[in-house]
């Protein structure tokens, strides 16, 4: 029943997104929806035995949707679903409701400026097998925890910097890059709190009108980790955006964590699908 609701949601969000008209009017925001999907494989015994299976599935579904409240600057929020297979057995949960800002510092013709903050409420179950389902996927979309880490508030400052190399700045061929740079604090009731730093850099070439290929790798570095060591951690997506009919576009990313972790324990691969249309 879960996955035929989330599918009709899917396939309902996506075709708005990617029909919307294209309107003269000045845009207001967005929405739109993200889909991903995860496999893990446990080649450890051990800690197959612990989960109790060797071979996990994760689906999530963030619905999503913004709005511009004065100059630079707006404002949103994000609903997470989170969907995974143990055992045999299936469970969902509803993931951290998070709240989401963007001020733009600068814009000039080539390149521009903003800062990115969000606070993620714990709003995800956190015993049981849906804290089982949030705890996976936390530990294996690393790059936002705030969205699913059981018995969690999460706070994210980002600030942005893009540089675009192409012709003129509405130009749709030719290469841009992204860096990002910030803090995650992730605020844990009962247990001890951790502290994030993030950095990501991000490629997008431009082919067509319609289309860019796109890379980003990402490096995370979180004090206080297991055993009392800090952790880095490290991931990388590749794939492509699309633009669509009407004014939508939709991002395809396969996602690989690269840390010795994930190689030594796991074999991890996702993919993510987002659909976005504005209004």
């Amino acid at each position: 029943m879960h996955r035929n609701v989330w599918f009709l949601s899917l396939v309902l969000l996506a075709a708005l997104a990617w029909f919307a008209p294209n309107r003269a009017v000045a845009d207001r925001g967005q929405a739109g929806v993200d889909f991903r999907y995860g496999n893990i494989n446990i080649n450890n015994p051990f800690f197959a035995f612990l989960v109790g299976d060797d071979d996990i599935s994760l689906i999530g579904i963030d619905l999503y949707a913004n709005t511009k409240v004065a100059q630079g600057l707006s404002i949103g929020a994000r609903l997470p679903l989170a969907h995974a297979r143990f055992d045999d057995d299936s469970q969902s949960t509803l993931g951290n409701i998070t709240f989401e800002m963007q001020y733009a510092l600068s814009r000039q013709l080539h390149t521009r400026s903003w800062i990115d903050t969000s606070l993620s409420l714990a709003t995800a179950d956190d015993d049981g097998e849906g804290g089982q389902v949030a705890g996976a996927m936390a530990a294996f979309w690393i790059a936002d925890p705030g969205l699913y880490l059981p018995n969690t508030n999460t706070i994210r400052v980002m600030y942005r910097h893009q540089w675009n190399l192409r012709r003129n700045s509405n130009a749709n061929r030719g290469l841009a890059i992204d860096f990002g740079a910030g803090a995650q604090f992730l605020i844990t009731d009962g247990d001890e709190d951790r502290f994030r730093i993030p950095l990501h850099v991000a490629a997008r070439l431009g082919l067509s009108a319609q289309a860019e290929a796109m890379t980003r790798f990402g490096t995370y570095w979180t004090s206080g980790g297991e055993n009392g060591e800090d952790d880095f951690l490290h991931i990388l997506e590749a794939g492509i955006r699309l633009t669509g009919v009407g004014r939508g576009s939709m991002e395809i990313l396969a996602y690989l964590p690269l840390d010795d972790t994930y190689r030594d324990t796991f074999e991890a691969w996702g993919i993510t699908i987002g659909f976005r249309s504005p209004f």
